[in-house]
């Protein structure tokens, strides 16, 4: 097999190992108790302790499966939030605030629709502390340009 870079060989392929989890996944009408993952997994720790993959090896997939999936969210929060371009996204909020504000002469009452309207809140986060949430600044900053 021909090695890729230092970080490991192209031995794993996510194809696959996607097609092998899909496979477990047709058994567990047959076997309530397995658990697909779990078989991947040790598989792969098979692989490992016989040397026809190595650390190195692994370390490559993590990191390709974990770019892929930092692309796919990235890309699926420009949809959820349905980003064009700086200009069209300035456009349209400053008419959202124009609408929210409405076209009330009395400021105070204009003024009070639109806090009625910017106070309430329109999403929510989750605080965990589950690694998979850890993402690093750089790797925010990253997902936030394929975003935009």
């Amino acid at each position: 097999m021909q090695k890729s870079d230092a970080t490991g060989t192209q031995k794993l392929d996510e194809k696959t190992l996607r097609d092998e989890l899909r496979g477990y996944r047709t058994q567990i009408p047959d076997q309530p108790g397995l658990n697909p993952i779990v078989n991947v997994a040790f598989g792969l720790s098979r692989r490992l302790e016989s040397g026809e993959i190595s650390f190195s090896d692994l370390r490559a997939l993590a990191t390709r499966l974990m770019d892929r999936a930092a692309v796919r969210r990235a890309l699926r929060l420009r949809e959820r939030i349905d980003y064009v371009d700086d200009a069209t996204t300035l456009a349209e909020f400053s008419r959202f605030v124009a609408e929210t504000v409405g076209s009330d002469a009395n400021t105070d009452k204009a003024f009070e629709a639109f806090t009625g309207r910017w106070s309430r809140a329109r999403s929510g986060i989750v605080f965990t502390a589950h690694p998979t949430f850890g993402v690093s600044d750089e790797m925010t900053r990253k997902m936030i340009d394929i975003a935009m």
